[in-house]
């Protein structure tokens, strides 16, 4: 028995990202169970059963190729302490640039009012009211650049830019007023403090992360001061992706022996175990009886090949959802998980495809960390989680995955070598 055990955890290590994705889709089929039963598992097999046996496929017939090209790649920088200083100033830059644009600070906006539609709409405005390319450099900050140097200067030993970068933009996060990013640019220290198993920075990380989700979960909701609870909606589940707060259209009265904490806990939990998994089921619900597939016209970057306009799923699905909140002008999304999206593209065939896809990612992944399992973990986790409610281009671009792991092949040699010299 403990020989099996031990079997599987080397297993597990061996494939961290298959491992990781593993759990995230259980979760899946969770929420997918508690929404339509059993009804849709069939068509939920296709895709897991084609990401296991393609990405074994790309194991054994193709590891000793693409290791050659992984090693080819690997890039030599002299010089690290210039990148180090640009990157630590373009960050501090970027978010008085931020501000600027935001004309102050969202979290004192919403420090200032009781009413929890305005604190929803100064969070909206983060995005709405900045030009696209404000928003897009937000996101390639707070979801590669900022995490990896926080990790990276801590690494390093470089301390006085770890104890600055930390505080700018742990306020930074908490000021914009959006959850997610918080446990984003802090999750792979936490992660790192774990395996090292330096327990009391593991302590800090988890009480700065559950503190400050807490507090803007009570920003965002103040009424909760007055008994009521603000039921989570199914587009409110944590990923990074930006919607309107509809909640307040699912409150109702919190129990009276129920603390706030525990509430706002449970309200967290299900938008983490539960509601990814629904709105997985919900697309299967109207997809394809009520909604055909796309074709192809669900990708953006198809369109211009297949002369369609670009048809948003997530928008219609919502207004389909909600229509309620649709005949009042209200817009809002319903995001998925990646494999949706090619199921509402090509039925039966995109989970096949969205299967050899992702296999594919997680294989080239390992090559690129070197199958450290470790650095594989810190760097990967996020997005891998979020692979539960998000399109994997949307993860790899926009969500700035893709950026991680080319910091990653960038930085390989100093952070694989303990006893590496930075200059």
């Amino acid at each position: 028995m403990k020989k099996a055990l031990t079997n599987i955890i080397s297993f597990g290590k061996d494939h961290i990202l298959l491992a990781l994705y593993s759990f995230v889709f259980f979760v899946l089929l969770i929420g997918v169970y508690s929404h339509s039963g059993f009804k849709y598992f069939p068509l939920l097999s296709i895709f897991i059963g084609t990401l296991f046996f393609s990405y074994f496929l790309f194991n054994k017939y193709m590891y000793h190729s693409f290791t050659k090209l992984s090693d080819f790649i690997s890039l030599n920088i002299k010089s690290f302490s210039t990148l180090n200083l640009i990157a630590f100033i373009s960050i501090i830059g970027f978010i008085v640039l931020h501000y600027f644009y935001m004309e102050g600070v969202p979290l004192f906006k919403a420090l200032a009012t009781t009413d929890h539609l305005e604190v929803s709409s100064i969070r909206n405005k983060v995005t709405t009211e900045c030009p696209k390319w404000i928003n897009y450099l937000a996101s390639f900050y707070i979801k590669a650049i900022i995490p990896f140097y926080l990790f990276y200067f801590f690494h390093q030993k470089k301390y006085t830019l770890f104890t600055i970068l930390f505080l700018v933009s742990g306020f930074y996060t908490l000021s914009l007023l959006q959850k997610s990013y918080i446990v984003t640019i802090i999750l792979p220290l936490f992660i790192f403090f774990l395996l090292k198993k330096s327990w009391w920075f593991s302590l800090l990380s988890i009480l700065f992360i559950i503190g400050s989700v807490l507090y803007l979960t009570k920003v965002a909701n103040p009424h909760l001061n007055n008994e009521v609870s603000s039921q989570v909606n199914k587009q409110e589940i944590i990923d990074t992706t930006q919607t309107i707060d509809t909640s307040s259209n699912l409150a109702e009265k919190t129990p009276s022996n129920e603390h706030k904490v525990v509430t706002m806990i449970k309200s967290l939990s299900e938008r983490v175990f539960i509601i990814p998994g629904e709105i997985v089921s919900i697309w299967f619900t109207y997809i394809p009886d009520e909604l055909p597939f796309l074709n192809g016209c669900g990708y953006r970057f198809l369109t211009p090949i297949l002369k369609c306009d670009h048809i948003k799923y997530p928008e219609v699905i919502y207004d389909l959802e909600y229509p309620e909140y649709a005949k009042l002008g209200v817009k809002g999304t319903l995001v998925t998980s990646t494999f949706m999206h090619d199921y509402s593209n090509f039925g039966k065939l995109g989970l096949f495809i969205s299967g050899i896809i992702l296999s594919f990612l997680f294989f080239i992944v390992k090559l690129l960390f070197k199958n450290n399992f470790k650095f594989q973990l810190i760097f990967n986790l996020t997005p891998v989680l979020l692979l539960s409610s998000s399109a994997l281009s949307t993860l790899l671009l926009s969500h700035g995955w893709m950026l991680t792991v080319i910091l990653f092949v960038i930085y390989s040699k100093q952070i694989l070598n303990p006893h590496s010299v930075v200059k």
